[in-house]
């Protein structure tokens, strides 16, 4: 447990140091994380192949994994190992009762935020069998990569709009989870504080996220350039071409996405615990 203050207002460039300080909890550990978080897409892509009760049972476990590896981020920080059990170890939490009404809250809100995305899609003209009738192109181009769904109008379009319908949540949502597994407090409680640490932080919050932006575009459009290269090189058909490409931005992926958790527990420290990075 920590002793969790009201959130307090921390300069803009606070943005940076919580990247720079998570990724210092990553490196010593890189092959548990992104082991962890390939777990993780694991579970996501099986989800899709059960029953429809399953998969909303599975999404209500999200929040106890990114509770276990802000655990995790606690213990590095007393020079323990990390391990995959960390995944695990937020069912553990003495306030799992909030972590789960916190899951439910949470599904509430994406259930709000799709329906407010396909409103705005359907205003601009964007249908659901246009989207099927893209993505079914694109899964048929075995030439395919991320960019294409950007220079796609209509995933343009849906991946824009979904974006933003979803930006509110996860700023509601930003610190919640990290907030419940270190204290008592109830799931409505923590998503006030989250919101508020949004609200008094935002210049900070925009700094984070505005890198995070670059760094997955950089990872795009570099991986697609070495991805077309080894094309160019090895040919269309090439399945040396196509496992390089997938290992180096998946890769890169996994790492981003690790970083992520790490830097959040950083700004939930800074913010909420008051340590001066």
């Amino acid at each position: 447990m920590f002793d969790i203050k009201f959130p307090r207002t921390v300069s803009y460039s606070s943005g940076w140091r919580w990247i720079n300080e998570g990724f210092r909890y990553f490196s010593p550990y890189k092959n548990i994380w992104i082991l962890s978080l390939f777990l993780i897409v694991l579970v996501l892509i099986a989800v899709k192949f059960l029953v429809p009760v399953l998969q909303i049972i599975i999404l209500f476990l999200l929040p106890f994994v990114t509770a276990g590896l802000s655990l995790a981020c606690a213990d590095i920080e007393q020079n323990k190992k990390m391990s995959l059990e960390y995944l695990l170890s937020g069912f553990n939490s003495p306030n799992r009762l909030n972590l789960f009404r916190y899951g439910l809250l949470l599904m509430l809100m994406i259930i709000v935020a799709q329906m407010v995305s396909t409103i705005i899609l359907t205003m601009m003209g964007v249908s659901q069998e246009q989207l099927v009738s893209e993505l079914q192109t694109l899964q048929e181009n075995s030439n395919a990569t991320f960019s294409s769904l950007l220079e796609s109008e209509v995933m343009s379009k849906f991946l824009f709009v979904s974006a933003l319908s979803l930006l509110p949540v996860i700023a509601v949502n930003l610190f919640a989870p990290i907030i419940l597994v270190f204290s008592n407090y109830s799931a409505f409680y923590a998503v006030k504080l989250s919101f508020l640490a949004v609200l008094r932080n935002l210049p900070a919050i925009i700094v984070y996220a505005i890198i995070y932006i670059l760094l997955l575009v950089i990872i795009i459009f570099a991986t697609d350039w070495l991805g077309n290269l080894l094309v160019s090189l090895l040919g269309n058909q090439s399945a040396i071409a196509v496992v390089i490409y997938s290992l180096l931005f998946y890769s890169l992926i996994f790492v981003l996405g690790a970083v992520s958790y790490s830097s959040a527990y950083v700004a939930f420290k800074d913010i909420f615990l008051g340590e001066d990075l």
